[in-house]
């Protein structure tokens, strides 16, 4: 039950995908504020840090976790490439339009990422790599936090 939690878990993006989108074509549509998509991002990640380090605490490694938190993530990047290489569009579905919005509260932070660095962000499957990348390490090291933790209270208690 736990595993399939985690598993579910990795669906948080994709609804705050589909909030951002509604936001972006009403309320903001007009009246953007720039920057706030880069927060959002900074959002996701530490709360990925943050989910990392509360389940770790209900598996015995940190692989698992951070396998289990991720494997939404990497199909969804999976069904991007899927779509980018073969169809070179994405399809007029529901699947399509959930794959386009998987990675949109990262989008800003990927983009001011990526122009930090000088590369050129190609099309949205090297968007969902970074993406998946970044998420795969702050999962990773919330579960390192969420473990060093565990270690301190431990040692306190011996």
């Amino acid at each position: 039950m736990k595993r399939a939690i985690l598993v579910l878990a990795g669906f948080f993006p994709l609804l705050l995908g589909y909030l951002v989108n509604h936001l972006t074509m009403t309320v903001w549509y007009y009246q953007f504020l720039p920057g706030v998509l880069m927060l959002i991002g900074i959002g996701v990640l530490l709360l990925w840090a943050v989910i990392g380090a509360v389940a770790v605490k209900f598996f015995e490694s940190r692989k698992e976790t951070v396998i289990l938190l991720n494997a939404i993530p990497a199909l969804f990047m999976l069904l991007i490439s899927f779509q980018t290489i073969f169809f070179e569009r994405f399809w007029l579905n529901t699947v399509g339009v959930a794959t386009q919005f998987f990675y949109l509260p990262l989008m800003g932070l990927i983009s001011h990422s990526l122009a930090a660095l000088a590369l050129p962000i190609i099309d949205l499957m090297m968007v969902a790599i970074v993406a998946l990348g970044f998420m795969v390490l702050f999962s990773w090291l919330g579960t390192y936090i969420g473990r060093e933790k565990e270690h301190r209270q431990r040692r306190r208690r011996r």
